[in-house]
């Protein structure tokens, strides 16, 4: 019996951890809003992100420009493929596109 009982708890805590993921929106149009968890940059989500978290990042007609490394565990999310092809599905039909700036990136780093 209790054996029963302690692996209902640890499946009701494997359960519930999923849930503990946060979504952080990242849009390169607003001005940060941590209260939110809306974001100008990938650099700004990602420092307020935890392992285990969503960044979704929203379509623009600027791209997103882009000099850092992804440290830590994270689901990022565009806007997705054929957005014209599917109406209804998304208001917002721009891509969501990523400049990764390389030059940026090598500074102060050997080799």
């Amino acid at each position: 019996m209790k054996k029963a009982i302690l692996l209902m708890v640890l499946l009701c805590i494997l359960l519930t951890v999923p849930l503990l993921a946060t979504t952080f929106r990242v849009n390169n149009k607003v001005s940060d809003n941590a209260g939110a968890k809306i974001y100008s940059t990938l650099e700004k989500a990602q420092e307020a992100a935890s392992n285990g978290d969503t960044i979704m990042l929203e379509g623009s007609q600027d791209d997103y420009l882009t000099a850092f490394d992804l440290t830590k565990r994270l689901i990022i999310k565009g806007p997705g493929y054929f957005l014209d092809e599917n109406p209804g599905i998304s208001a917002n039909k721009l891509p969501a596109v990523i400049y990764y700036r390389a030059d940026d990136c090598n500074r102060g780093r050997p080799g």
